[in-house]
């Protein structure tokens, strides 16, 4: 049996109606509410898109999910009687009760760390308990399942580097980060900058920022565009030692027939361009600045903190107070952050 890619609901009617019901499901879990692939012939798209919201993919919620075992290891409904009584929450009760879709079979068709892809044929009530040709059906299709998804993966990954090869032409700072929010593919540029780590650095497969507060706003803005929440998002990220980066996120269109290993966001960095000194001559004639007051705030805007600029400038912290008083009654501002902003504005 072939199974096209881009007939995921013919096939997988073929597979019900192999299996003597008229549902079956491909899923894809990477999380208990994260799930990148969900196609079921023939159903209420409710049954898709309230999945995810009761944690779908949770094993202490999805008597389904808590039968996965090794690939082709058939679970039917004995095992799912057995699930239910370690399950103390009732939500996929409900939920399978809404559809009328408590009865079938199942298997796991491949796994990894953090991907579990299966399939599985759901029956009705009036459908009954599948019979023991039913199972043998299912187990003799789910081979040949495997090697379309196979070959889907593999499309994916290919598609990841296809990119990753043309962006590093262009000697672009850039990721690319597949429907799991995994690093697929790197250029030379930006894997030394996370190597790095000053401000971006790899944490296993996941992008992350060195800095607390910056991790979490790259994390929410990588997990909305995931979740189709938002198609790109601009940040700009501080490392430990005030230095930025902006990074750019924008969303690939997601294929129905994708696995999560495709591309679905590409992240450009870029380096903000430093002030210098021609920056500091500007500063001096537009506001009557000392050249030296002059250098002490396009070091501020440039992130550095009064301790480093003291530091860089054999200065002591008392002289570089000084300093910043006299630019903010110069400038106009009452404080730092007022500067560093007002700083920007004019001057990049």
């Amino acid at each position: 049996m072939a199974f096209a890619p881009d007939q995921w609901e013919d096939t997988l009617r073929e597979v019900a109606a192999a299996c003597g019901t008229g549902r079956a499901q491909l899923v894809a879990f990477g999380g208990p509410n994260f799930i990148p692939f969900n196609r079921t012939n023939d159903i209420d798209p409710a049954f898709i898109t309230d999945f995810p919201q009761i944690d779908g993919g949770s094993p202490e919620v999805n008597w389904r999910v808590a039968c996965a075992g090794a690939p082709f290891q058939l679970a039917r409904e004995t095992d799912y009687a057995e699930a239910r009584k370690r399950i103390r929450r009732g939500v996929y009760d409900d939920f399978v009760s809404q559809f009328d879709l408590p009865y079938g079979c199942q298997c796991v068709l491949t796994q990894k760390p953090g991907l579990m892809i299966g399939m599985a044929v759901l029956r009705h009530h009036a459908d009954g308990w599948s019979s023991s040709e039913d199972c043998e059906s299912f187990l003799a299709l789910a081979p040949h399942v495997l090697e379309a998804v196979r070959t889907q993966l593999a499309i994916g990954e290919e598609a990841s580097h296809l990119l990753s090869n043309s962006l590093d032409a262009m000697q672009a700072l850039a990721l690319v980060l597949d429907g799991f929010g995994h690093i697929r593919s790197i250029t030379p540029a930006a894997d030394l900058m996370l190597r790095n780590g000053d401000v971006l650095r790899a944490y296993g497969e996941r992008l992350s920022a060195a800095r607390i507060a910056s991790d979490l706003v790259l994390q929410k803005a990588i997990a909305d565009i995931l979740s189709e929440r938002a198609a790109s998002a601009r940040l700009i990220l501080q490392g430990e030692d005030m230095t930025e980066v902006a990074c750019h996120l924008v969303a690939y269109p997601r294929r129905e027939h994708e696995f999560g290993f495709a591309p679905r966001i590409l992240v450009l960095l870029k380096q903000p361009e430093q002030l210098g000194a021609s920056h500091a001559e500007d500063l001096v004639r537009m506001f009557g600045l000392t050249i030296s007051e002059a250098h002490v705030a396009i070091a501020a805007a440039n992130g550095l903190s009064r301790e480093q600029i003291a530091r860089t400038r054999k200065k002591s912290a008392g002289t570089v107070n000084a300093q910043f008083k006299s630019i903010f009654r110069k400038m106009d501002v009452s404080r730092e952050a007022e500067l560093v902003s007002f700083i920007n504005r004019i001057l990049r």
